[in-house]
């Protein structure tokens, strides 16, 4: 029988990285909801020594997660790996210089992948003092040997309150997980715990972040784009930084996202812009970068409005509409019914709004859509014709000519003769 210590990848050098691979797999278990009896077999079986007491210790989880340093410092995981055993191996030196009993492994949880370290302190040391120091050696050495410089991110610590029992294990785990979620908000090199988190959390409600969301509205369809930086700024920075909130942060975005939508799409925009990827929060490592990527685009609106000028919420409505069923058979009534008016009503209000019918409207919103295609696809013209709701090809044609100056395929010749030159 395998005797598979706690000593660390130092002490298994000469082939036998395959005793530290299976410590790992055997500890990483202990995560999961087996119950006690089994995973006291399974330690038993493979004689994989817990360094802690079982009565009371705590659970640190520290290290980057994979959407740090595989993206961002280009680390693969063999790479990362090589770093890794170091570190263990200088975290289970630190233990020692404690006087501190534990056990330092690699957690393979979904994107996880960070450090777990479980430990019982001393009796003259706190369990934050121990914590602080494992979390101060991983930020040194990141720091020497990946950031080099680089101060967009750090070391974050999450440390359990006190533990007992194997069953304490998974507890203390789902518990510094969730903490350790929470450098979204917070990037910076320290170490928290439930009861800080408490204390450094605002009290921000769903009605005043929503009271700030639909302020930014106005701002941004009123052209202020100095007002709406500061909006932007107070509601992400300030209140959403401090609620240490995923739901509040998501429900956000989703509104946003939806504004956005409606607004960019009015001005003509919303081609130049991916709402999906702005505003999902997987796309961020932290909140600060979410709301740098969506200043561009509220900026750019009211440029937009400032140039264009502001449309009652009926006209929005109708362009909004138009420029996401233009490939179907519009009429107008069927326009004015999803904007809530009677056509005549519309007609009018359009025609003053944007100096333009609806009729012509509908036509330059397709003619902008087929000159995209004629650019980006080689499809054929009424294939073309077809795709922008115009089911009769000549009619199109002669539309496109009106509109380009050119008749379909003498522009597709045009443009690509040109980027060819």
């Amino acid at each position: 029988m395998i005797q598979i210590t706690g000593d660390g990848p130092a002490a298994e050098s000469g082939g036998n990285d395959w005793v530290w691979y299976t410590r790992n797999i055997i500890l990483n278990d202990c995560l999961h909801s087996h119950p006690a009896s089994i995973l006291d077999d399974i330690l038993t079986h493979f004689r994989v020594l817990l360094n802690f007491d079982l009565s009371r210790y705590y659970f640190c989880l520290t290290g980057m997660k994979k959407s740090i340093y595989y993206p961002v410092f280009g680390l693969d995981a063999n790479s990362y790996m090589k770093l890794y055993h170091e570190m263990e191996d200088g975290l289970l030196a630190l233990l020692d210089g404690l006087s501190c009993r534990g056990n330092v492994f690699l957690v393979f949880e979904d994107d996880c992948k960070q450090i777990a370290v479980l430990f019982t302190p001393p009796d003259e040391l706190s369990s934050r003092a121990v914590a602080e120091s494992v979390g101060k050696y991983v930020q040194n050495y990141y720091e020497e040997h990946i950031f080099r410089g680089d101060g967009r991110y750090c070391n974050f610590t999450a440390l359990s309150g006190p533990l007992s029992e194997l069953s304490g294990i998974r507890e203390g785990f789902l518990a510094v997980r969730s903490l350790s979620d929470l450098s979204f908000f917070k990037m910076e090199p320290i170490t928290v715990t439930a009861e800080d988190i408490l204390s450094l959390r605002n009290s921000l409600e769903y009605r005043k972040a929503f009271e700030l969301c639909h302020e930014l509205e106005l701002t941004m369809i009123s052209g202020d784009g100095e007002k709406a930086a500061d909006l932007i700024e107070t509601l992400f920075l300030r209140e959403l930084k401090s609620s240490f909130s995923f739901p509040l942060f998501r429900d956000v975005l989703s509104f946003l996202r939806s504004r956005l939508d409606l607004h960019l799409s009015v001005y003509g925009l919303i081609k130049n812009y991916d709402l999906e990827k702005l505003c999902g929060i997987e796309n961020y490592i932290v909140l600060e970068e979410c709301e740098s990527a969506l200043l561009p685009p509220i900026e750019a609106l009211c440029r937009s409005v400032r140039e264009h000028g502001v449309f009652q919420s009926v006209v929005q409505q109708a362009v909004y509409f138009i420029r996401h069923h233009c490939r179907e058979d519009i009429t107008l009534p069927l326009i004015a019914q999803n904007a809530g008016v009677s056509p005549n009503y519309l007609s009018g209000m359009f025609s003053r709004e944007t100096g333009m019918s609806l009729r012509d409207y509908v036509t330059l919103v397709r003619m902008e859509y087929a000159r995209e295609l004629l650019l980006s696809t080689d499809l054929l013209v009424y294939q073309i014709a077809d795709e922008v709701g115009i089911r009769d090809p000549k009619y199109f044609s002669r539309l496109f000519k009106n509109f380009s100056g050119e008749n379909p395929q003498d522009f597709r010749k045009a443009v690509r003769s040109g980027a060819d030159a």
